[in-house]
């Protein structure tokens, strides 16, 4: 280094194999062996505070200083871990380097890439350029540009200006991988660039779920499904173990989870294990329809975006192979009258089956010799069997003179009955008398739920008053559907029995009713509920998907971005676009006001909007800024939701003496849990945010502190469990008197003229705002306490 001039130092801590060190707050003392009374360290490349230690943060792995000298020599600098002087290996161990101090300037005849911390997919990752001579010793007069190449899905490369021979670039990559860091000379400087680097983005914690899309299947097949994790980027997770919990929507019962294709003992969940990012799990169902699987991170029921992202898919269930004959109970008959039957066909698990074509035998142990079968009502021919085409059901009409209770049966067998070998037979007791059945009532049978679009028969029946059919029986009756639905009006009952055809384009239960129009005086009070449910979007076993696992729209918009989220009430939501190819200047493109309620919808329909970088940044009521959210490349149609901030924050003070109380307040979501973190390690102390505004303050004492700069920032716990990122980090300093740091008011590291020219400007002003920055003792106002701070500062 050149004397008179600051040299910038990076210090990194590593354990005993070389693995960089990020968790945990850890100090480091600085030492030089210089005979200058005026060396020292600092803590900025200029102005700044002189220091005798740095304090490396959780969360990350190195801290910079800076080191001054003005005398000439062969300097040795050391960071130790002791407080007193260089402790060589004793606990950890010291470094050394040796400095240079000469009257002639340092010439810079390279650049190099100092290694950077390696970091979670999306989170950006500062990299420091150096102008440095042959020996590695940074010139801190060069200023020029040199082009920093990154591989892969990384950002943030580019032009990057070297200032002081530094220059600093921010990576960020939502791709786990490892990022190859180059240079090129793209301004002919003439310097050096072969230095290269690899920086390493792995994937972050777990944070949504994706399942695979099965091929629909008959009931009871088990289907192979595979869950897979993944954090917010869709990187693949394969560190820690994960429990996975599995749900349907089935109404019928008859569902179940398995562990394995074929076997086994129903389960509920599985785990993801350590260096695995899925597993396998089968699901069996029963009962056909459409219906939700459901892979999510909570034990008793699916809770969508809450924690990690649930998972679902649509899975269509058909029924299984016809397995069994119903046969309808039409009642008793009257001698020499036909009684009309239904016999319907379904599976093992009671699913009603409409594929294919089956042949049902008809049977009857009646001793009458003029028993027979028909396929209709009236005339026709008899017959000795029926199919069942096209739907799962069919109707044949039974004929009998002789009198007695005789059993109706039908089979698949073509011969004789067979009970329960093959398709299980159907039975039906019927008594055949004398005496007439006379319609006492026009009822309307049973009708099962469907969903939209599809066509129901209605049927009605004229039976007397134990149920049994009037086949007699030949009049109208009028047909009332409720709501949105078709298929009302007169319906001509023959034979005892008439049917009508209803549908519904709606989704509604449908409320169905009889009028006596024709006036036969028959009890027309039957009603039935009928309910037509939202078809269920599906397509090649429905389309695993991850977040929730929505159906798709059938259409979508050609750009929709969307972020939905809660913050504190009266807070203000920013969100800034920037284009990959000026970082530096980025385009406001809306702005909510977070009411009340503390929530906010912000939606970007316009394709002029479209940015390569989205940049959400919170304001509370006071102006002061927060944290901010940075979502790079995203779809054109995409809506990110259940978005929460990090609080905002601000000191009372900046310099505090030591056993007095820091109060540190702001802003967050109401009912929260507000954590600090102080010198990288979480304190007990918390506070729950009561006041309706969303404002807390939080207190802690200082008498176990050093005498030192200090950093801390908060994050939020909300009510329902999810934790914020950190705030921005402020600091304060201890001491044994009360100084106050912020009567430097242009920073530039003293207190002098310049300071005095722009107090007195702040002290006359009439601006209330303005007037308030020379509030050093922070009590809300501007008087003599004041003046004598500043003072004071004046003279030190």
């Amino acid at each position: 280094m050149t004397v008179s001039t600051r040299l910038g130092y990076t210090l990194t801590r590593k354990d005993q194999f070389g693995n960089l060190v990020t968790s945990g707050s850890t100090t480091a003392y600085l030492y030089t062996n210089s005979t200058s009374p005026t060396a020292a360290f600092y803590d900025n490349g200029t102005a700044g505070i002189q220091i005798t230690s740095v304090i490396i943060p959780n969360g990350a792995s190195l801290a910079n200083f800076w080191y001054f000298d003005d005398i000439t020599g062969n300097w040795t600098i050391t960071v130790s871990d002791n407080s007193s002087a260089p402790d060589g290996n004793t606990g950890t161990d010291d470094a050394t380097d040796q400095t240079t101090v000469t009257l002639i300037p340092v010439t810079a005849t390279k650049f190099i890439i100092l290694d950077p911390a390696d970091d979670e997919a999306g989170d950006i990752v500062q990299v420091t350029i150096r102008a440095v001579d042959a020996g590695n010793a940074l010139d801190t007069t060069y200023n020029n540009s040199v082009t920093l190449n990154a591989s892969g899905s990384a950002t943030g490369s580019g032009v990057i200006t070297i200032q002081n021979g530094i220059g600093l670039a921010n990576i960020t990559d939502q791709v786990a991988e490892t990022v190859n860091l180059s240079l090129t000379d793209s301004n002919s400087t003439g310097l050096g660039v072969s230095s290269t680097q690899d920086l390493i983005f792995s994937p972050g914690p777990v944070a949504k779920f994706t399942i695979s899309s099965p091929a629909d299947a008959p009931a009871g097949t088990r289907l192979p499904y595979t869950v897979t994790r993944k954090d917010h980027f869709g990187n693949l997770v394969t560190t820690g173990t994960t429990t996975v919990y599995f749900y349907t929507d089935s109404t019928g019962g008859l569902s179940s989870f398995y562990g394995s294709a074929s076997g086994g003992s129903a389960v509920t969940s599985i785990t993801i294990t350590n260096s695995q990012s899925s597993a396998d799990f089968w699901y069996e169902e029963g009962k056909a329809g459409n219906w939700t699987v459901t892979a999510s991170d909570n034990s008793s029921a699916p809770d969508g975006n809450t924690g990690t992202d649930d998972a679902a898919d649509q899975v269509v269930i058909s029924p299984g192979a016809v397995s069994t004959f119903v046969i309808s109970d039409p009642g008793n008959m009257t001698s020499g009258t036909r009684l009309g039957y239904t016999v319907t066909r379904k599976d093992q698990f009671g699913n009603e089956v409409s594929s294919g074509t089956t042949t049902v035998n008809l049977y009857s142990t009646s001793t009458g010799v003029n028993k027979a079968f028909f396929a209709a009502s009236t005339g026709g021919v008899a017959i000795t069997n029926i199919a069942i085409s096209g739907g799962s059901l069919t109707n044949f009409w039974y004929f009998d003179d002789t009198a007695g209770t005789w059993t109706i049966t039908v089979s698949d067998n073509s011969g004789a009955p067979d009970g329960a070998a093959g398709i299980a037979d159907g039975t039906d007791q019927v008594t055949v008398s004398s005496a007439a059945i006379v319609a006492t009532k026009l009822v309307i049978q049973n009708v099962s739920g469907v969903t939209v679009g599809t066509a129901v028969t209605v049927t009605v029946r004229a039976e007397d008053n134990s149920g049994n059919l009037d086949t007699t029986f030949n009049g109208d009756v009028t047909l009332n559907v409720s709501g949105s639905a078709t298929g009302s009006g007169i319906i001509h009952i023959v034979n005892g029995v008439g049917s009508a055809s209803v549908n519904d384009s709606t989704p509604e239960t449908v409320n169905l009713t009889l009028s006596d129009t024709a006036s036969t005086s028959l009890n027309v009070s039957s009603n039935q509920a009928l309910t037509f449910s939202a078809a269920v979007s599906t397509g090649g076993g429905g389309g695993g998907s991850g977040g929730g696992g929505e159906p798709t729209a059938p259409s979508t918009p050609a750009f929709s971005v969307g972020f939905n989220g809660t913050a504190f009430p009266g807070s203000r939501i920013n969100v800034t676009g920037y284009s990959a190819n000026n970082l530096a200047q980025g385009v406001v493109l809306d702005q909510a006001n977070v009411g009340g309620a503390g929530t906010f919808n912000i939606g970007l329909n316009d394709a002029k909007l479209k940015s390569d970088f989205y940049v959400l940044n919170v304001v509370d009521k006071n102006d002061v800024y927060g944290q901010y959210k940075i979502f790079i490349n995203l779809p054109d149609v995409n809506t990110l939701d259940n978005l929460i901030f990090a609080p905002t924050i601000s000191l009372l003070r900046t310099a505090v003496r030591r056993g007095d109380l820091l109060v540190v307040r702001g802003y967050a979501n109401v009912g929260s849990t507000i954590e600090a973190e102080l010198d990288g390690v979480v304190l007990s102390q918390k506070t729950t945010v009561s006041n309706s505004d969303g404002s807390y303050a939080l207190t802690y004492n200082t008498a176990s502190l050093s005498l030192a700069k200090h950093f801390i920032k908060v994050r939020q716990v909300t009510t329902a469990g999810r934790t914020s990122e950190f705030s921005l980090t402020k600091s304060f300093t201890t001491s044994d008197i009360f100084r106050p740091e912020n009567t430097d008011l242009n920073d530039d590291g003293a207190v002098d003229i310049r300071d005095v020219n722009i107090f007195l400007s702040s002290w006359v002003s009439s601006n209330p705002d303005i007037r308030l920055k020379d509030d050093f003792n922070d009590d809300g106002k501007v008087d003599i306490q004041d003046l004598s701070i500043f003072t004071q500062s004046l003279k030190r």
